[in-house]
């Protein structure tokens, strides 16, 4: 029979280490995700890690990217005006 110090002395370790996984799944859990879903991504489709890819996503992130400049800007004057979506429509 195991004595009861023994088993008290496990619990412990397995809670820490369960405790660090936690830990930096929380700090890195979207980063991992990002992550796999490149490597997913690269799997399924040959031409996803290209040049002309990657210039193709950063083009059409551009105008987002300006958009959500221009917002934050608004935003961050107090002036809450969350209407960039119909200013868009009509430009």
């Amino acid at each position: 029979m195991v004595p009861p110090t023994a088993t008290a002395a496990a619990q412990p370790a397995k809670r820490q280490s369960v405790d660090v996984l936690r830990t930096i799944f929380r700090k890195y859990g979207i980063f991992l995700v990002f992550i796999l879903m490149l490597i997913v991504a690269s799997i399924l489709s040959p031409a996803f890690l290209t040049i002309t890819n990657l210039i193709n996503v950063v083009r059409q992130m551009s105008v987002v990217g300006l958009i959500a400049l221009g917002v934050t800007g608004v935003i961050v004057s107090a002036g809450i005006d969350l209407s960039s979506g119909s200013v868009v429509g009509l430009s």
